[in-house]
């Protein structure tokens, strides 16, 4: 009789496999100690594992330094420039992000322009912002050869913001341009000769870019010179009229033109906004078909879908973004208007490397660039008249790459060019802003600019706090209209309203 096979216990069976193991490890040790006496192969060459599924890799895996990353250099992001401007942060805010006050002669902190909000854009129009690569910001920062020429495309945008908008403490463009102590109120028409609501993109096929001119829109800026007297925030609308008389401190409803010729206000709401002071229906326009509700409305992908800046283009200042937006306005500019600026002999990327490679020399490129900004040609005499401002905006410039960004040192320590410094075949010597700078240039004009008052400490601004024009409070009507209270303030003092636009 057979006699019944008991089962395996599942005890017995665990270790019948353990000795399995063991009998495994110890022939692959054997096998190990064969290889290590045979020498490995002089190429690094990667062993491919084995595609028989085991317990147990057929190799062991190297123990020390893997000599090939697991993720090539290339394929991490390199952020040069944003890296660099975190580290010089304090001295950025100390010399850069500062304002003047012609009353007390103080300089403060700028409250309208911040450090963090400018790292924030720039982050967004170098490596975010979802148009064509030509309208981005230059930075060339993910690589170590080209990134010092990002750190002076920042420089040169930064020293023509200081001019435009910092030291003012301004996001709206000021009335400035008067005489005799008259400053028109027609002036938010244009200044200096200009008509903002006559400049137009060129015609074809970026004509569809610019704002239409509402004749009934009413909007009051919401920013005042900090002088004493100063003439009052730019408005438009059809009932403004008038000039501002420093010596009563009065607005006069006598009519007084402005250099174009104006005296009404019917539809001139395009005066400038934010770092550059950008303005006219064009580039409004196109900032709205960019970023606003305009490109929306072309299935596009803009940063803000629901704010049309040419229906309500105060809310580049009062809107709850206006921090960014501030910065954002003039960061697209530069680089619709400055990075891709190019004639027969002259293109800006190229001039912008010939300037490196000079070891920063020469005040023709630095002008050349403010000329294009305001004038939009390179050439002295390219216009009828220079850009405004021109001499302070190289001293901001050049302020900015010796002193504060000391670029320098980066081409002695080891050039991102990795080009030898060279001297100009010109001439022409280095140019470095005196201690002391001059006045800042004002033809008859009441403009709130002071003195040398970018070379010496930041002192605490007490009026600062004291003026309706700092802090903007944000006010939601009443009646709750949708997309109020993104585009700002329905009401903050005498000297902070919008009306008409938001109603």
């Amino acid at each position: 009789m057979r006699r019944r096979q008991r089962p395996v216990a599942p005890f017995a069976r665990l270790l019948a496999l353990t000795a399995a193991a063991c009998c495994l490890a110890q022939v692959q040790e054997e096998q190990n100690e064969v290889d290590d006496e045979v020498g490995q192969p002089e190429t690094n060459a990667t062993i491919v594992p084995t595609q028989i599924e085991t317990f147990f890799p057929t190799f062991s895996p190297t123990i020390g330094e893997t000599t090939v990353p697991s993720v090539p250099p290339s394929d991490a992001p390199l952020y040069l420039v944003r890296d660099f401007l975190l580290e010089k942060k304090d001295i950025i805010e100390e010399r850069v992000l500062v304002s003047y006050n012609p009353q007390t002669r103080n300089r403060f902190p700028s409250t309208q322009y911040t450090f963090e909000a400018l790292i924030e854009s720039l982050d967004y129009m170098s490596n975010e912002f979802q148009a064509e690569s030509e309208f981005t910001f230059d930075l060339w920062q993910s690589d170590e050869d080209t990134y010092i020429l990002g750190l002076v495309n920042v420089a040169l945008f930064l020293a023509n913001a200081m001019s435009e908008s910092i030291q003012y403490d301004a996001c709206s463009e000021l009335n400035w341009d008067g005489k005799n102590g008259k400053f028109p109120l027609s002036n938010a028409c244009g200044q200096l000769g200009r008509s903002y609501q006559d400049e137009n993109c060129a015609q074809g096929s970026t004509e569809f870019f610019s704002c239409e001119v509402d004749v009934d829109m009413e909007v009051t800026a919401v920013s005042q010179g900090l002088q004493a007297r100063a003439p009052p925030p730019l408005q438009c609308g059809p009932d403004v009229s008038g000039y501002w008389d420093v010596a009563s401190q009065t607005v006069k409803d006598s009519k007084l033109a402005n250099t174009a010729g104006r005296t009404d206000n019917v539809g001139c709401c395009w005066f400038g906004r934010g770092s550059l002071q950008t303005r006219n229906v064009c580039n409004i326009g196109k900032f709205n078909y960019y970023f606003g509700k305009r490109g929306a409305e072309f299935e596009r992908t803009t940063k803000y879908p629901d704010i049309d800046f040419c229906r309500f283009p105060e809310s580049i200042c009062t809107s709850i973004y206006g921090s960014e937006l501030r910065w954002l306005t003039g960061l697209f500019e530069w680089s619709e208007r400055v990075q891709r600026y190019e004639t027969e002999f002259w293109n800006y990327r190229g001039k912008l490397e010939t300037f490196v490679k000079n070891g920063f020399r020469g005040r023709s490129f630095v002008d050349s660039i403010s000329r294009i900004l305001v004038k939009g040609c390179h050439l002295e005499n390219c216009a009828e008249s220079e850009a405004r401002m021109l001499g302070l905006r190289r001293q901001f410039a050049f302020m900015i790459i010796n002193d504060v960004f000391d670029l320098k040192s980066l081409v002695r320590t080891g050039s991102p060019t990795r080009t030898p410094t060279q001297r100009p075949t010109h001439q022409e010597q280095e140019y470095r802003p005196p201690q002391t700078p001059a006045p800042i240039e004002k033809p008859e004009t009441f403009a709130p600019v002071g003195e040398s008052f970018f070379f010496g400490p930041v002192k605490p601004d007490n009026t600062a706090s004291d003026k309706t024009d700092r802090d903007p409070v944000y006010v939601k009507p009443d009646d709750g209209g949708a997309g109020n209270d993104l585009i700002g303030i329905k009401d903050n003092g005498a000297r902070r309203k919008q009306i008409g636009a938001f109603s």
